[in-house]
């Protein structure tokens, strides 16, 4: 939650995993992160806050040890990266409908390389019809036995490109599973039950 009064930013952020009392240890942790930071001298963090702004929101998914390394009572955790060149993002093609009915795509693909990206399966759901076309978007992720788990729902996306709540917009800055990337048409609408 953000509040914003002239002058002065007020943010609430709630950490995930809480600190144990008398957390101790230290965790040396190699993956793919979202944040490219191979060329940077390593730095410790001691939240998953701050792994997460630190290496991105896509590392907290790509790299669950963090999460759970905290949860276990390790003080901190030191990350070293593997370079972005290393390896690539899944991702899959879909179809949508342009502004004027004609067939497009559009790439979706997860946020960090590496083998976790697999597992991501993306349903796009349309309502509506015409210019106030919505779209729903549930991301789910395979687990060990071969289930799908809803890990993310984003409901009464937009399709109108100039919409404050457009699904390519809304994707790409809240999903910590996927990126967008769409052709620059001011109507996108996904065709239905689309899995990446």
């Amino acid at each position: 939650m953000t509040l914003i009064i002239p002058g002065v930013e007020i943010r609430v952020i709630k950490e995930l995993v809480p600190r144990q009392l008398g957390a101790t240890g230290i965790l040396g942790i190699v993956g793919h992160t979202e944040i490219d930071r191979s060329r940077e001298a390593l730095r410790p963090v001691s939240t998953l806050q701050e792994f997460r702004e630190l290496f991105g929101a896509g590392s907290v998914v790509s790299m669950p040890e963090v999460a759970q390394a905290f949860a276990n009572g390790v003080r901190e955790v030191v990350c070293a990266n593997v370079p972005a060149t290393r390896g690539s993002k899944a991702g899959r093609t879909v179809s949508v409908r342009l502004a004027d009915s004609s067939p497009g795509t559009m790439r979706v693909t997860a946020r960090t390389s590496g083998r976790f990206g697999n597992r991501i399966a993306t349903r796009f759901v349309r309502k509506g019809d015409g210019s106030t076309q919505l779209v729903d978007v549930e991301i789910s992720m395979q687990d060990r036995s071969g289930a799908l788990q809803t890990v993310e729902t984003h409901r009464n996306l937009a399709t109108d490109a100039s919409a404050a709540d457009f699904f390519v917009t809304a994707l790409n800055q809240r999903s910590a599973y996927i990126r967008i990337e769409a052709p620059n048409e001011a109507h996108l609408t996904p065709a239905n039950n689309n899995p990446e």
